[in-house]
């Protein structure tokens, strides 16, 4: 059976349940301050809708984040500085003065490669799949019988009844253009 005609089913169905139909009339008279009614009592059968919790199981994807560590070979240049002895001539070029010479450390700087063992961080991002249970409504349409009583007046004590301040049953006349008109 297509999807289609299957919702078409069901939509008849709901709304064969959701009309509401008479099932039985019961007609009766009653006095109630002094005026009889024609009371009707009717029971009718209506659709009532019922909603239940029902466990289903359904299928979730969960983050989970999963961090490893790699190791790396990294490789930099360094400074390294030694002190070297350096003789030096003072006094060479100056007629006035003994020449001599005089040592003394002096630093010697140079760049050398070295290697080191890093450790490198990597984030993984995964969807892990996990069953959970979970509530669902399912909602159903059961037929409940409803009463509906109605009363409609049918007259009153001995007849219509008439009170001393109801309006006038006749309409009331306006003054013609030939009636003297007073000031």
């Amino acid at each position: 059976m297509s999807h289609r005609i299957k919702m078409l089913l069901i939509v008849a169905v709901i709304g064969s349940l959701s009309c509401s139909t008479a099932l039985a009339a019961d007609s009766s008279e009653e006095v109630k301050n002094g005026i009889r009614y024609r009371v009707t009592r009717h029971t009718i059968q209506r659709a009532v809708p019922v909603t239940e919790y029902r466990d289903q199981s359904q299928v979730v994807y969960r983050s989970q984040v999963t961090t490893d560590t790699y190791d790396s070979v990294r490789t930099y240049q360094t400074p390294v500085t030694e002190y070297k002895w350096v003789t030096e001539m003072h006094g060479r070029w100056n007629p006035f003065v003994q020449p001599y010479y005089s040592q003394k450390l002096v630093p010697v700087t140079r760049w050398e490669p070295r290697t080191e063992v890093v450790s490198t961080p990597v984030t993984r991002h995964e969807l892990v799949p996990q069953v959970q249970t979970v509530k669902v409504p399912v909602t159903r349409y059961r037929v409940a019988n409803e009463e509906v009583v109605s009363r409609v007046p049918i007259d009153g004590v001995g007849g219509l009844a008439r009170l001393d301040n109801d309006p006038p049953r006749t309409g009331s006349q306006l003054p013609t253009s030939t009636d003297p008109v007073r000031r």
